[in-house]
């Protein structure tokens, strides 16, 4: 990976507590398909439906499934979705690839992403085949702009004990966009979900 990078090591913010750096919230292309703020916390959809909102049917995505492409690649169809930040978690490049993995970190440190509602067994089934043997699925609190409280999603953290598999670059959302995004769809083409 590149592009303009911390300094400060995966070990600095998870083991010492150091300040992480604040990555920046990246919206990636979901503007015509993105779910709206409805009352009472609930969502709606963008032709206006009112969205199922729990923990097991909802995505914190913070990487390359962020990307609408990949999304869609994995998961072969839409689902409502919007910005969302997850706090107290810090996202690093896997060593030797672009894309990240997430440990829980310091309170102040934040990773963008994005929340996918909806979500029913078969999206779970493709995106837990999708997701390398280091991921765990758990939940997250997320904030979103315009909830009033967080809101529970499942993320695919890295596990603890597999946390050598993280380099100590913190990942940028925006360079993997401009610099890495079409390596990494050629690299996932031969990707085809088990039916």
């Amino acid at each position: 990976a590149g592009g303009d990078r911390s300094s400060q090591g995966l070990a600095q913010l998870v083991r010492a507590g150091t300040r992480g750096r604040q990555n920046r919230h990246v919206e990636q292309g979901h503007d015509e398909r993105e779910a709206k703020h409805g009352e009472n916390g609930s969502f709606l959809s963008p032709l206006g439906q009112s969205c199922r909102v729990s923990a097991e049917s909802t995505l914190f995505a913070y990487g390359s499934l962020m990307f609408p492409e990949v999304w869609w690649h994995v998961v072969g169809r839409e689902r409502p979705s919007v910005p969302a930040t997850l706090r107290g978690h810090s996202a690093f490049t896997v060593r030797g690839y672009s894309f990240p993995g997430l440990l829980q970190s310091t309170p102040e440190s934040t990773t963008p992403g994005r929340l996918y509602f909806e979500l029913d067994a078969e999206d779970w089934r493709k995106l837990d085949e999708f997701e390398d043997r280091f991921y765990v699925r758990q939940r997250v609190e997320v904030e979103t702009e315009n909830a009033g409280k967080p809101l529970g999603a499942l993320a695919y953290l890295v596990d603890p004990s597999q946390s050598s598999v993280l380099s100590e670059q913190m990942w940028d959302p925006s360079w993997f966009g401009e610099h890495a995004l079409g390596d990494f769809l050629d690299r996932i083409s031969g990707f085809e979900p088990s039916t």
